[in-house]
């Protein structure tokens, strides 16, 4: 709605600057939406005219995109009082077992419901320990005392810069 009348979507005009150079080839109609690629560590300037095909420019709207590599933090999960809200980097095994989640933040929603490569490593060996989430796993601590490191990688293959990984240790 522009100025209080209905205006059909379909029969605009949308003009996408990227870094202030035209992208898509020039106007579309019925453009609602492009994709662009980010250079990884740059901030992207998108802006936007939307206009009627004689010419006049309803909106526009300019905003910046930084372009962020994704981290993964990893949470505690208790039984009995749920996920920890702090993020670990050291882990204190007490008790027999423990539930680790990792999240990844700034991870395209893509490649986090529907990761091509997935992976818990502890000292460097592949994790089958599987709770259903993907994103959980439970260790258990062996005889004795000591530590172990553990890896988490996730990754979209189709598109390289798209993944992540982390590491925390556990010491039981």
């Amino acid at each position: 709605i522009l100025n209080g009348n209905a205006v059909n979507p379909a029969g605009l005009l949308y003009t996408w600057k990227v870094n202030n150079e035209v992208a898509e080839g020039g106007t579309l109609r019925a453009g609602s939406k492009i994709s662009i690629p980010t250079p990884q560590g740059q901030l992207v300037l998108i802006t936007l005219d939307v206009s009627t095909p004689d010419g006049e420019v309803l909106a526009r709207r300019t905003i910046e995109v930084p372009s962020v590599s994704p981290k993964i933090y990893f949470y505690e999960m208790n039984a009995l009082y749920g996920q920890s809200y702090k993020p670990l980097s050291t882990l204190n095994l007490i008790g027999e077992s423990v539930s680790v989640r990792a999240e990844p933040y700034y991870l395209d929603i893509l490649t986090y419901n529907s990761p091509a490569h997935l992976e818990w490593k502890v000292d460097g060996v592949k994790s089958n320990k599987n709770t259903g989430n993907p994103y959980i796993i439970t260790l258990a601590g062996p005889e004795g005392s000591g530590s172990s490191k553990v890896d988490f990688h996730v990754r979209n293959l189709t598109q390289l810069l798209q993944g992540g990984q982390g590491t925390f240790q556990i010491n039981f």
